[in-house]
Formats: C-alpha cells, sequence, structure tokens
C-alpha cells in the first residue's frame, strides 16, 4: 500500500509537470479541493477508485500506471497489452507503430525474423560497454588533470612544479590515447553494422 502511494504521489506530480497543470486546475477539472491534490502529491493521501478514475483520464494516463501496475502511461489497452508482451518501452512502441506508414516497417519484420535485428544489437551492446568504460577513463583523467593543473598553479617550488607538469603531460597522453581509443571503436562499429546492412541488401536482391 504504502509503495502504491509512493508510485502514486511522483507519477501524478510528473505527469503534471509534463502537461504543465497546476494544482488548482487539476482540482477543478475532477471537482475536489485543491487541498487534496496537495495531499496526494505529498504522497500524505491515497485517492479513492472514483477520484483515481477522474485523474487517470485527465491527464490521459492510465490508472495501473499511476498506482505503479505498469510503467506504459498510455490508457490505450492495445498499446499497454504490446508493451508488456514485447518488453519494449512505450517510447519504441510508438516509434515502431509510426514506422507503419512507410515501407520501413517491412525491412523491420524482415530483420527480425532473419536474426539480424539480433545481430545489430549484439555489436551495438558491445560498443556500449566499451564506451561506457572509455567515458569513465576519460572523465578519471580529466579530473586528475584539473587537479593537478590546480595544484601546479599555486606551488611556489620549481623542482616540484616541474614533477607537476611531467605528471600533467603524462596524463594528457593519457587522455588522448584514450580519445583515439573511442574514436576507433566509434569507427570500427560504424563498419560492422555496415557489413552487416550491406550483407542483408546483398540477400535480399
Amino acid at each position: 500500500m504504502q509503495q502504491a502511494k509512493e508510485y502514486f504521489s511522483e507519477r501524478l506530480k510528473k505527469i503534471m509537470k509534463e502537461k504543465n497543470m497546476t494544482q488548482a486546475e487539476l482540482a477543478k477539472k475532477i471537482n475536489v479541493s485543491r487541498q487534496s491534490i496537495s495531499l496526494y502529491i505529498n504522497g500524505d493521501r491515497n485517492p479513492d477508485i472514483a477520484v483515481l478514475k477522474s485523474i487517470a483520464e485527465r491527464l490521459e494516463v492510465s490508472a495501473d500506471y499511476l498506482i505503479g501496475l505498469s510503467d506504459v502511461s498510455s490508457p490505450d489497452i492495445n498499446m499497454n497489452a504490446s508493451c508488456e508482451y514485447t518488453g519494449l518501452s512505450e517510447e519504441a512502441m510508438k516509434i515502431l507503430v509510426s514506422y507503419k506508414e512507410y515501407y520501413a516497417i517491412k525491412d523491420i519484420d524482415y530483420l527480425i525474423q532473419a536474426d539480424i535485428l539480433l545481430e545489430l544489437s549484439s555489436v551495438i551492446e558491445n560498443a556500449k560497454d566499451g564506451l561506457d568504460e572509455l567515458k569513465e577513463d576519460i572523465d578519471n583523467l580529466e579530473k586528475e588533470i584539473d587537479v593537478k593543473e590546480e595544484k601546479k598553479s599555486s606551488v611556489i617550488d620549481t623542482d616540484y612544479e616541474f614533477d607537476l607538469q611531467e605528471e600533467i603531460d603524462r596524463l594528457k597522453e593519457d587522455l588522448e590515447e584514450a580519445e583515439n581509443r573511442k574514436d576507433f571503436l566509434l569507427w570500427r562499429t560504424t563498419k560492422s553494422i555496415e557489413k552487416i546492412l550491406k550483407d542483408y541488401y546483398d540477400v535480399k536482391e
């Protein structure tokens, strides 16, 4: 019960912000006091079923989403069922549905059936793991350089300043190497994707 109250509070606040709706405006639309809306948002009270239904209808979201039973905000039953069945997010499903207007949906259908989408996903996932590691390395190196630079600007001892500069130069070399590895990984990933798609179109033709 407590978890449902927390979900409701957080998601009500989120949807109201997205729709740029004030507490007073929502209260007027569903015929309750502004103080009641404030209690819902602060997690101090849960609405009864009738009020929950009114809030969901006015905000154009599903009641299940508001109380945390679903991560799909759309009140569309078909959308909810599709997301539940495929495991895709609501945004991904909306994009996929929009492709029905173009021939792209046929290509996507073929890519899935031929396991090409799985192959592409594997390449991208491996690249993402590598890029995440490199990003962390690059961020750490940049922070370390900033610390050394700041320390160097305040030292008086010239020998120590020289040592610090050597460390900074070494760190900058490591940073450049990490940036080069990142660029190479992006290039290699792009080439792998190009090859997969080229093979797909060659077979299709």
